[in-house]
């Protein structure tokens, strides 16, 4: 079975500015596949991965037909293997939900520290950099953190310097380089129409 389509992913750790990246490309008419929203959809509408989480997490993960984030976040905050078990269950489904999508582009923050690429396969993969005091002042503005919790997040996923070696291209979102220009430039090396 041939692959469909072309895929680029769009990576990087908090607060790097990936939902940023998106946005500008929906200027330019690209929606970007959003792995974060299409999981909690997912959660919600899909019935063999509620029935999955059902017998993963117990039958009070749903309450009628809604999810209750709170008994999750328990489960998920008692073990990393708490985590590793769920991420088997809705990864395999956002990626197919993505792959019979009409999108190319996929935002995914955890592409290689969860495996998300061996899922979907990604032709071209962007990983989108800043510097490390710029991300903890996003991430503590965004999400009403201190600097030391800001610190810990980053410092749970992958280094910038692992994702750039596994990356085809990089943007780097400083707040000084302009993003619209290195956009361009990928876009005259990606070989097939946007």
């Amino acid at each position: 079975m041939g692959k469909k389509k072309k895929v680029i992913a769009i990576t990087g750790g908090i607060g790097s500015g990936k939902s940023y990246v998106a946005q500008l490309l929906a200027k330019r008419g690209i929606t970007v596949y959003d792995c974060d929203a299409a999981a909690k959809r997912l959660m919600q509408q899909d019935a063999v991965l509620q029935e999955g989480l059902k017998k993963l997490i117990g039958a009070d993960v749903y309450q009628g037909n809604q999810l209750q984030k709170s008994v999750v976040t328990k489960f998920l905050l008692a073990s990393e293997e708490h985590q590793q078990a769920i991420q088997q269950l809705v990864h395999p489904a956002v990626a197919t939900d993505f792959l019979h999508s009409p999108y190319n582009w996929i935002e995914s923050a955890i592409l290689f520290e969860a495996h998300f690429d061996q899922l979907i396969h990604p032709d071209i993969i962007i990983s989108i950099i800043a510097p490390l005091q710029t991300r903890v002042q996003r991430v503590m503005q965004r999400d009403q953190l201190t600097e030391a919790q800001a610190m810990d997040w980053i410092g749970k996923q992958w280094p910038q310097e692992e994702l750039v070696k596994r990356s085809t291209f990089t943007i780097n979102n400083d707040d000084d380089t302009n993003l619209d220009q290195q956009i361009d430039c990928i876009f005259k090396q990606i070989d097939f129409h946007i």
